[in-house]
């Protein structure tokens, strides 16, 4: 009995961690910021992110500022507690780091109110071999990877001591 319920709690604990398959992969208009599917939520995201070439050890900072411009409050519903976050992609359109962050399961529903502003920060250090030294774009927006909707990309050059 104690073996079941031990499966039964492995088998519910993997169901959270947010794998979505494919979902993970932004291959939406890149003008537009949005992924396939997706209805634009009329909020306006911005990313400020430095330093723009980093090498081993060092941290990378990522602004993300979600605003509603508008007069009228703006509802947006999510696939996960995962309400924001960042990825770096290749040129060919793989995440290429850091890894998809655990996330609950709820679905929440989030009204921003006209003019309400969100800032988000987070941070990511590099270890200098994973992904490679190269040249990647950083998207930061709505989705655990901000691969629903996201602010203009910025490109980060990732540099061998």
């Amino acid at each position: 009995m104690m073996r079941r319920m031990i499966l039964l709690l492995v088998v519910m604990l993997a169901g959270c961690t947010g794998y979505n398959g494919d979902a993970d992969r932004p291959e939406g208009d890149k003008a537009m910021g949005i992924r396939p599917g997706a209805e634009p939520s009329g909020l306006n995201l911005a990313l400020v992110a430095a330093p723009l070439t980093t090498t081993a050890g060092q941290t990378l900072t990522i602004d993300l500022t979600v605003t509603n411009p508008g007069p009228e409050p703006l509802t947006v519903g999510f696939t996960s507690g995962c309400l924001y976050g960042f990825a770096l992609w290749t040129e060919g359109g793989e995440r290429a780091a850091p890894e998809p962050p655990i996330c609950t399961m709820n679905a929440p529903l989030i009204t921003y109110e006209p003019g309400e502003v969100v800032r988000r920060s987070f941070t990511w250090t590099w270890d200098g071999r994973d992904p490679a030294p190269g040249s990647y774009e950083l998207r930061a927006g709505l989705g655990r990877l901000g691969e629903v909707e996201w602010a203009p990309p910025v490109e980060v050059i990732l540099e061998s001591d």
